[in-house]
């Protein structure tokens, strides 16, 4: 039987998708215990936004030194996106040897490219050690493996989805039939859904504008739900950053532009709890993000909706190209990364959401797709994989490439920290990290695109 320590934060995270992924991570090694098949034990690390702590940290990491001598676990895992494994194990190497620190699992995260300075030093450090980069899609492991040496399908980048809390997340045909009558939907309307962050590089907007589109032209009446908390981040990885309120402010002067009556099918749900979106995706008919997020590595949200049973349409982008599967309905819409920036092939998307819209998906449809989608993304389904990724050996870490090192030079000052970890003090735009296809940016991101790169001359935006 493997002896696991689990590192993992002892504060919140500030990310909302993180506040669901590490738990549901952690239930997944829990299974796994309860089944015999592992032996756990944790270590909580502090890891607060202030720059003091991240440095220094605020625990006694000699517990964690002698919990290792004296248990001598097979595997470290560290299953939030911060600590950073190398902040911990770089103080841990001042008590124990590095011979004597057992194999190392990292489960990576989307801001694998956001801590590149970190994840720098790291394969600087511990080049040679036995570890295991664990990714959450093949569009993460092949960005991944883009800065590893040895990059040619490396053993030491496994393949493990963040699994889906099944017990939160199902089709409740009940509460569909209810959330419609307290909203006075009609049986023959159709409710478009998005959940997650409203900011720049989810493209919110630009499924505002596309609903404008379908409605008009669509032959039963249309309904958007948009849920979510703005959030005004910006682009920050590329170097653009919006002032407080802007997404609000776009958002809102689009629909100042529709007519009254459309902008009525329009509701904007802010913040919500788990129940609340589980009715509020039972109670819709399609799901659409259109997100282009550079941290874009799983896709909780989709997930969420898709283990609700809820036909989607995702941007061929990143994680989202994973969760196409047979006993469910996701469909993919192609991206382009070109000399002009990004495209979204419009055509495709304007002629999936209508496929899904003009016909009615029944519930025992639903409940089909449920069930399928829980079987393999269920936190207890999926630790199947979990188990074998932890059954195989670990390979010497072969370190980073200098595009990795690249890579921090030009998205980081030297003095980065300055008083808040996530400030980006002194930024500047640089032309070699635009969206464009003659960029770095291209290089490392269009690993996150499954489909052809050349979609053709308009892309769909005739």
């Amino acid at each position: 039987m493997k002896k696991v320590i689990i590192i993992k934060s002892s504060q919140e995270s500030v990310w909302g998708s993180c506040k669901v992924i590490s738990p549901n991570l952690y239930a997944a090694y829990e299974a796994l215990a309860e089944a015999g098949e592992v032996e756990l034990k944790t270590y909580a690390y502090f890891s607060e936004v202030f720059v003091d702590n991240l440095l220094n940290g605020s625990d006694n990491i000699a517990e964690l030194a002698e919990l290792i001598t004296n248990w001598k676990p097979d595997i470290l895992a560290f299953v939030d996106h911060v600590p950073h494994p190398e902040w911990v194990l770089k103080q841990l190497t001042h008590l124990l040897a590095l011979k004597k620190i057992p194999p190392v699992l990292v489960h990576v995260y989307g801001d694998f490219s956001f801590f590149s300075d970190d994840w720098w030093r790291f394969g600087i450090k511990f080049k040679g050690h036995p570890v295991k980069l664990v990714v959450a899609s093949a569009a993460q492991k092949r960005l991944v493996s883009f800065f590893l040496e040895e990059s040619q399908a490396p053993s030491e980048v496994g393949q493990y989805l963040f699994p889906v809390n099944d017990s939160q997340y199902f089709f409740d045909p009940k509460a569909r039939e209810e959330f419609r009558a307290e909203q006075e939907i009609a049986p023959e309307e159709r409710v478009i859904l998005y959940a997650g962050r409203i900011s720049l590089q989810k493209n919110v907007d630009l499924l505002v504008r596309e609903f404008r589109s379908l409605a008009q032209s669509s032959t039963v009446p249309l309904r958007l739900w948009i849920v979510g908390a703005f959030d005004d981040v910006g682009a920050i990885f590329m170097g653009a950053k919006n002032y407080e309120g802007f997404m609000y402010a776009k958002i809102q002067k689009i629909l100042a532009g529709f007519p009254p009556d459309l902008r009525s099918k329009v509701t904007l749900w802010g913040q919500q709890d788990s129940l609340t979106l589980r009715r509020l995706k039972s109670a819709a008919d399609v799901f659409v993000s259109l997100s282009l997020y550079h941290d874009e590595d799983f896709g909780m949200s989709p997930a969420e909706a898709l283990a609700c049973g809820l036909p989607s349409v995702l941007t061929d982008w990143g994680g989202y190209g994973s969760f196409p599967g047979k006993g469910w309905d996701c469909r993919l819409v192609p991206v382009e990364i070109s000399e002009f920036g990004h495209k979204i092939n419009l055509r495709k998307l304007r002629d999936d959401i209508t496929e899904i819209i003009s016909s009615e998906t029944t519930d025992e449809q639903r409940l089909s797709f449920s069930k399928a989608f829980a079987a393999e993304f269920s936190i207890r389904s999926s630790s199947t994989k979990l188990r074998e990724i932890l059954s195989q050996p670990f390979s010497p870490l072969p370190g980073f490439k200098w595009n990795l090192n690249y890579l921090s030079t030009i998205f980081w000052k030297e003095q980065r920290r300055s008083k808040y970890y996530f400030e980006f003090i002194g930024r500047e735009v640089n032309a070699n990290f635009h969206p464009t296809s003659n960029s770095f940016y291209y290089d490392i991101y269009r690993n996150y695109i499954t489909g052809p790169l050349d979609l053709g001359k308009n892309n769909g935006k005739e």
